[in-house]
């Protein structure tokens, strides 16, 4: 059972020695149905951090408890807002996370306000995804702008690519397929056309990106999260040795949410708990 918000640190320790033995902590989930062929799909966001110093915990503990934020230094992310208008932001993918992202790896079930998504990673919109990838800046920007949508208008969108049924979700879910359609204009008729999705061998270029200016927050809608083995035993000293009340009692909580493993695991384990949700 999670810990709860009020877990006393005996408890909070029982936890953590559990852990620190090898328990499988599996992600938690709400009640589940199945679903039918037209109803919404249960995708998840997932956000890679990649931390500045992989053993600074008190970098991570900042991250798991308030957020991601847009780093103050220099990333490639910076260069290709630049290229295409974009405000500097914090990324997710939706339904699936790439390991070079970062050691720590989140997945949330909210849609926070404030975003805006676009049916392929940016990033490689501007550097990886022919023909728009050898376009000039100005075209580039144009290409973005006729598909990116506000977060709040997701499930609108979901119902155009990747659909809702059941082998629709899966083929999404699989890294190893592409769309059937060879660009987003097949799935928005009417809108630019550019055959991204056939011509890219990288599935970011077809998987939903959203993006937040400035930071983002998913809070107690965090279903899973995982991290390195070394990072995880700095966070369970951490915890049981010089954690403040009101940090045992938020870690408390997202301890149960921990997949053991790493990326790797985290990703197989949520592939199919979205694939049956």
């Amino acid at each position: 059972m999670p810990l709860s918000p009020a877990s006393e640190p005996s408890e909070l320790a029982s936890a953590v020695q559990r852990a620190r033995a090898g328990v499988h902590f599996a992600a938690r989930s709400g009640p589940s149905m199945s679903r039918g062929s037209s109803s919404l799909p249960k995708l998840y966001w997932f956000h890679g951090y990649k931390c500045r110093s992989p053993n600074d915990v008190a970098e991570i503990v900042e991250v798991m408890r308030d957020g991601p934020v847009v780093p103050s230094f220099a990333t490639k992310a910076r260069q290709n807002e630049a290229h295409l208008g974009l405000s500097p932001s914090v990324y997710c993918y939706l339904g699936r996370a790439h390991e070079t992202f970062g050691e720590v790896v989140f997945a949330f079930s909210a849609n926070p306000d404030g975003g805006m998504l676009s049916p392929f990673d940016t990033g490689s919109l501007n550097k990886y995804a022919p023909p728009v990838s050898d376009w000039q800046d100005p075209e580039k920007k144009t290409y973005l702008a006729a598909y990116s949508w506000s977060i709040a208008e997701l499930a609108d969108q979901l119902l155009k690519y990747p659909g809702t049924a059941v082998g629709e979700i899966e083929r999404y879910l699989n890294v190893a397929l592409k769309p059937l359609h060879t660009g987003p204009h097949g799935a928005w008729p009417g809108r630019q056309v550019a055959n991204i999705w056939e011509r890219s061998s990288d599935w970011r270029s077809w998987t939903w990106e959203g993006r937040w200016p400035e930071k983002l927050s998913f809070g107690v809608s965090l279903e899973a999260w995982t991290c390195s083995p070394a990072q995880q035993g700095l966070l369970l000293d951490w915890a049981t040795q010089h954690a403040s009340d009101e940090d045992r009692a938020w870690f408390g909580d997202a301890l149960p949410k921990f997949i053991e493993g790493g990326f790797g695991e985290l990703a197989e384990t949520m592939r199919v708990r979205q694939e049956s949700a």
